[in-house]
């Protein structure tokens, strides 16, 4: 079933377009990957999707709900609510502990972390094998800190999970279980869509969309 869909959608800044996707539909339910050069769009794609960007012309749809008509509170609300966002560089805070990292983005919208929530954030940690979670973020390796960031983007039961570069950074053990997290994920029926250039991604992906100069050149499908 489609999750995402953009219709007759571009973005153009400083007068260059930058985007142009005619009609762009993609599921839940299994691992998508948008590759593309460096300068494709590929950011500008995820930016817009997620509504930190809005589009030109056109439409953004998740299911049958448009961001179109989202001012700019309401589309940071709706962010926070429904997508668990995950970073080629991580985006820790050094100065907290991996826990506090992952309970972080959750406090935001609460008035509180509840006891459920804290335990979740711990199983997590505890099945990524991340060791004494109440270390500093500078005493973890870069791999361990991708495994914090996936509890982190995990905690809240996003529906839409969206990853930048997650593997760029990190040896072949590491960057194996950060897919095999995300395939999973898919297969419990979440929306997952990776940015991506790294064959290792690319050769596990369901859907494969190739972005170059902002418009789509081809799409590829595979039994992964």
């Amino acid at each position: 079933m489609i999750m995402l869909q953009l219709k007759n959608a571009s973005v153009t800044l400083d007068k260059q377009l930058i985007l142009s996707l005619d009609n762009v539909a993609l599921p839940y339910g299994q691992l998508n990957v948008l590759a593309g050069p460096s300068g494709a769009g590929k950011s500008t794609f995820l930016h817009t999707i997620s509504g930190q960007l809005k589009p030109t012309q056109g439409e953004v749809y998740w299911k049958d709900f448009s961001l179109e008509g989202l001012n700019e509170s309401a589309r940071s609300r709706w962010r926070s609510q429904n997508i668990g966002f995950i970073f080629q560089d991580f985006n820790l805070i050094p100065s907290l502990s991996a826990l506090d990292n992952v309970l972080l983005q959750h406090s935001f919208s609460h008035w509180r972390i509840s006891d459920d929530v804290r335990q979740l954030a711990l199983a997590l940690l505890e099945q990524f094998g991340v060791p004494n979670v109440h270390k500093n973020i500078s005493q973890f390796s870069r791999g361990e800190k991708q495994r914090i960031a996936l509890a982190r983007a995990l905690v809240g039961h996003p529906e839409i999970i969206l990853a930048d570069e997650p593997t760029a950074s990190l040896d072949q053990e590491n960057a194996d279980f950060v897919i095999q997290q995300l395939k999973a994920q898919a297969a419990l029926g979440k929306f997952v869509l990776v940015v991506s250039h790294d064959p290792l991604v690319i050769n596990q992906a369901a859907y494969t969309v190739y972005l170059e100069r902002g418009v789509i050149q081809h799409e590829s499908m595979d039994a992964a």
